[in-house]
Parts: structure tokens; C-alpha cells; sequence
């Protein structure tokens, strides 16, 4: 339990990292009517929503950024699931991965724009279970 709630943490530090990278770059391009837009939509809307921030490109079209945190190496591999793969693939001209690493020392990040199965290797983890 202490675990999972250290990366909820941690997951949640880093969409605030980020939203806050979405916002200065929308307000130094002169766009700070989007940059009023953003959303936090793993907040507002929940885990389900697909990506975890919607912003802006800086010419207005929708941005959808899922964001990885770790506190450890940009290699570190993450959780994902099955919903956001499907998400990236059928917004993949506006999606994007913010990968946040290294984030309890000096944060970094990297994205990763289109769908996920571009960047990453996808292994199933786990299944979903129903009596039958």
C-alpha cells in the first residue's frame, strides 16, 4: 500500500510538471487563451479519459498528453493500460507520451508523439477477471 500511494504521488507530481511546461510555453507563444484551457483530465475526468493532460498545440489544435513519471532512469519501465494504447492509436496525430524521469533528483522529460506501440514495446501484465 505505502508503494502504490509513493507512485500515486509521484504520478500526480509529474501531470503538475508537466501541466505547468504546457502552460509557460502557451503563454510565451502569445496563446494565453489556450494556455486558460488546459486541463488536468486524469483529475476532471478520471483514469479512463485516455491521457492524463489536454493541451495545445500552439496553432489551437488538441494536444493529449499521458504522462510516466518516475523517480529513476527514462528507461525505467512503466504501467500503462490497455485503454491508452487504443487512445494514442485513434488520436495519434494529437497524441503524445511526456515520459518524466529522474524526477525526485533533477526532473527531466522526453515525448513521444503518436501512438504508443511507435516507441515503446507493449507486453500484457494483467487481465481483467470475471466469474463466469
Amino acid at each position: 500500500m505505502a508503494i502504490e500511494a509513493r507512485n500515486r504521488n509521484v504520478g500526480l507530481a509529474g501531470e503538475l510538471f508537466i501541466l505547468e511546461h504546457e502552460d509557460c510555453v502557451l503563454r510565451e507563444a502569445g496563446q494565453r487563451k489556450l494556455a486558460g484551457q488546459i486541463e488536468h483530465t486524469s483529475v476532471t475526468t478520471g483514469d479512463g479519459a485516455g491521457s492524463d493532460v489536454l493541451s495545445f498545440y500552439i496553432i489551437g489544435k488538441p494536444k493529449y498528453i499521458e504522462v510516466t513519471t518516475t523517480a529513476y532512469s527514462d528507461k525505467t519501465p512503466f504501467w500503462i493500460s490497455a485503454n491508452e494504447p487504443r487512445f494514442a492509436e485513434d488520436n495519434n496525430v494529437h497524441f503524445s507520451l511526456a515520459r518524466v524521469y529522474d524526477f525526485r533528483k533533477q526532473p527531466r522529460f522526453f515525448t513521444m508523439t503518436g501512438p504508443v506501440q511507435r516507441h515503446c514495446d507493449l507486453n500484457p501484465t494483467t487481465y481483467k477477471a470475471s466469474i463466469k
